[in-house]
């Protein structure tokens, strides 16, 4: 197909945050399923599938691959950190966002900024990790960029998670990590594992775990 004979068409296009749709879509397989040309922000055109765009399973014409490959790249040749802890975090924040089965993440829309794609610009926003601490979103629906993370501990992390459990007892609403911080609470893993079993709150939060069998 030659790219420059594709009609523009006055019906809604689809755009994601690389690929805009320049061409009027059509049928390519037996399945129905609908395809159309599409124009990344590199300036490359390609054929691809409506869904995967909407679905984001496709989001450049493979230029943010190979961006972020040569970002490792040059990272772990420049800085000589690839054994830190540091850098080991920056690759599973890149691995988390790039995941197209990730539905914390890829699938929600959660990026990182072109700046931290280079690991030495990372490392100078964030600086060392402080011990016991991991990178955490302030604004849990936002991406990774400078103004919207810091080094938190794991119970900041729990309160902070939009997944977290926001439980009722006695007319005072807590998250379930902070219940389990209260007196003659059991742990949150024991709290977690009754809730699934329809456990009362109170109940699920301060009824005695029984002492394991020695």
């Amino acid at each position: 197909m030659d790219f420059n004979d594709v009609r523009l068409t006055g019906d809604e296009m689809i755009k994601s945050d690389r690929l805009s749709q320049i061409g009027v879509s059509f049928r390519a397989n037996t399945q129905g399923e609908r395809y159309a040309v599409f124009q990344c922000s590199c300036g490359k055109k390609l054929i691809t599938r409506l869904a995967s765009v909407k679905n984001k399973n496709t989001r450049s014409c493979g230029c943010l691959h190979r961006e972020i490959t040569l970002a490792r790249n040059k990272s772990r040749k420049t800085h000589g950190l690839s054994g830190s802890v540091e850098y080991k975090l920056w690759c599973a924040m890149l691995q988390r966002c790039r995941d197209v089965d990730n539905e914390r993440y890829c699938q929600r829309g959660i990026q990182i900024c072109n700046r931290w794609l280079d690991f030495n610009a990372f490392l100078a926003d964030m600086g060392s990790r402080p011990d016991g601490k991991s990178i955490d979103r302030i604004d849990n629906d936002k991406g990774y960029y400078p103004e919207n993370c810091k080094w938190s501990t794991y119970t900041q992390q729990q309160r902070n998670t939009s997944v977290n459990t926001i439980l009722t007892i006695n007319c005072i609403s807590r998250t379930l990590v902070d219940w389990s911080e209260q007196p003659n609470a059991v742990n949150r893993g024991t709290i977690r594992s009754r809730l699934k079993r329809n456990w009362p709150p109170e109940k699920a939060v301060f009824h005695p775990s029984r002492p394991k069998e020695g």
